[in-house]
């Protein structure tokens, strides 16, 4: 229950610097009165303004700070729920917004809007809307129950039936399933990625597995069997090798070759000689003179010179021969040497032959090998794309596992919404209450002697009934029948409230209802039904008609408006 204590206010529509301060608590009825325009309405417009940031007239909330003064607007309330005490500052030029409780500043964060919906839902656990049906009733801008739209209607009594909580939960329930759905589009996604890449993986799969074993056998055979050409091929070279060895003496080559050289200059030397030797017997056959100093040369001289030469020139002839012989011998050496010289370059070709046959068959066996190791990467391959085809399909299982939790979880969403809907639980708690509430509503109307039946069904539209059975609506009566309806809905609500404990107070606050429609006998009538049914409840009437009188008050305050500014007096 919200026992509401304390109010001031200063710098607020009519009112200046100085507080006006109104205990809420201490008297069970009051009457404030004034002529019109010296702001005795202007409670009900601080207690809207401070609790909920907006004014109970129709106006816009910087015409709230007093015109004359345009500053240092004010308005305090104290209050306490439960075992808490509150106090709700709220100000303009400066903006303040401020929340206590039990003295210690309840420290703001976030946002005022966010500020103000916690003062809302966690501490008054009441709106705007509720408060103004419940705990204040006006003849300004106040829109009685029976005035709102269906929806508006819906919401005042959802609060007093304290069954707001549902509107919540749809709330967040309307989240979850969309959250759940948005989860169950990624999750449908993903199981159809999966199953698509499980499905290519496993062709990926068979088809390099396909053969593979077959082709890796044939590679190998053909390895091994270009090894054993080899080997033979290696053995046939070293044969030819040695045969080659063999054929080939080298430093014979070059010692036949350097006694052939000195021979060849031997008898190059010795024909030189030979011929030396026949000009000089030439000489002497043709001369008997010398040619140069023109002395004669004796016979004598002559023939023992020819003799001499024709002797040198026989034992020269004779080694000149001799040598040809040694020449023909080693140039037979030589030929035989170069026979064999030609059989060991004949076998060098065919080696060279063999060695390209070995390399060839070498690459053969480097390609055979990369090929083979290609093949053997792709069985690894093979077992890689396995591996990760098997953490695909644990990965769909999964999927389908937490699409299953989704789908079921669905289900109770919608089965949820269904009974969260405006026509599912609500519903059912607003029909039943239903009973009690026209039973109420009858009863307050009877005590105002207003003989009607009245009933508001499931949609909350109501039915009146006259004694003679004809049915009108709440259009069809006169502005003082509509007054009395509004009083009995009012007084029903807060009737049921306190039953409820949801949107129970202390403070009851009627704002002119005197002074327009009723007579005086209703005046009276309501009077006595405001005193005697409502108790622990302190209660406000705001007037200026003559005809109320404040002896039937615990407390009379008086509000004057000297030199342009409004102040509450207690008489």
């Amino acid at each position: 229950m919200i026992i509401f204590k304390k109010i001031s206010y200063q710098n607020f529509l009519s009112y200046g610097n100085v507080k006006a301060e109104v205990t809420l608590d201490k008297h069970g009825t009051t009457l404030l009165s004034g002529r019109n325009g010296c702001g005795k309405s202007a409670i009900i417009c601080a207690l809207t303004f401070g609790l909920f940031g907006k004014p109970f007239r129709n106006i816009s909330k910087p015409q709230l700070v007093n015109s004359i003064n345009q500053k240092n607007c004010l308005v305090s309330i104290e209050f306490d729920v439960g075992e808490d005490s509150f106090k709700v500052n709220r100000g303009i030029k400066p903006n303040i917004f401020e929340i206590y409780r039990n003295e210690e500043l309840i420290e703001s964060e976030a946002a005022t809007k966010d500020y103000q919906e916690y003062l809302q839902n966690h501490i008054l656990r009441l709106n705007y809307k509720t408060f103004t049906q419940v705990v204040v009733l006006g003849s300004a801008t106040y829109i009685p129950f029976m005035q709102l739209p269906s929806a508006q209607r819906r919401d005042v009594i959802e609060d007093i039936l304290d069954i707001k909580v549902f509107s919540i939960m749809n709330f967040l329930l309307k989240q979850k399933v969309a959250e759940n759905k948005s989860q169950l589009n990624v999750i449908d996604n993903d199981i159809n990625l999966l199953k698509i890449r499980t499905e290519t993986l496993s062709k990926i799969i068979d088809t390099v597995s396909q053969n593979k074993q077959e082709t890796i056998d044939n590679i190998n055979n053909q390895i091994e069997q270009n090894n054993i050409t080899i080997d033979k091929i290696s053995q046939e070279t070293s044969l030819l090798n040695e045969e080659i060895t063999t054929l080939i003496d080298k430093d014979q080559i070059k010692k036949i070759q350097k006694h052939l050289d000195e021979l060849n200059d031997l008898r190059k030397e010795t024909s030189y000689f030979i011929e030396k030797i026949n000009n000089d017997i030439d000489f002497f056959n043709k001369n008997d003179s010398c040619p140069k100093c023109d002395q004669d040369i004796e016979i004598n001289y002559k023939n023992e010179m020819i003799i001499d030469l024709l002797h040198e020139k026989e034992t020269k002839s004779i080694y000149l021969s001799q040598l040809e012989e040694v020449l023909s011998d080693l140039k037979d050496k030589q030929g035989v040497i170069l026979d064999n010289l030609q059989q060991a370059r004949e076998k060098e070709v065919l080696v060279s032959a063999k060695n390209s046959n070995i390399t060839l068959l070498q690459n053969q066996n480097k390609q055979l090998l990369e090929s083979l190791q290609k093949e053997e990467s792709n069985i690894e391959n093979i077992v890689e794309l396995k591996s990760e085809r098997k953490s695909l399909i644990n990965t769909y299982f999964e999927k389908n596992n937490i699409k299953e939790k989704l789908v079921s979880d669905a289900k109770i969403y919608s089965i949820s919404q269904s009974l969260l809907k405006d026509d599912g639980i609500k519903t059912t708690i607003i029909n039943d209450n239903l009973v009690l509430i026209n039973k109420l509503i009858n009863e307050y109307l009877s005590t105002m002697d207003f003989y009607v039946k009245f009933e508001l069904d499931n949609n909350l539209n109501e039915s009146i009934k006259s004694r003679h059975r004809d049915v009108f609506s709440y259009s069809s009566f006169s502005e003082g029948e509509k007054k009395k309806i509004d009083l009995a809905v009012m007084l029903t609500w807060r009737q049921i409230a306190k039953l409820k404990n949801s949107v129970n107070t202390n403070l009851l606050i009627m704002d002119e209802v005197f002074d327009s429609s009723l007579d005086n006998e209703s005046v009276e009538m309501v009077s006595n039904i405001l005193k005697n049914d409502l108790h622990n409840i302190n209660m406000f009437i705001i007037s200026h008609r003559e005809s109320v009188d404040s002896i039937h008050f615990d407390r009379f305050l008086q509000a004057e408006k000297p030199n342009d500014f409004s102040i509450l007096k207690e008489l």
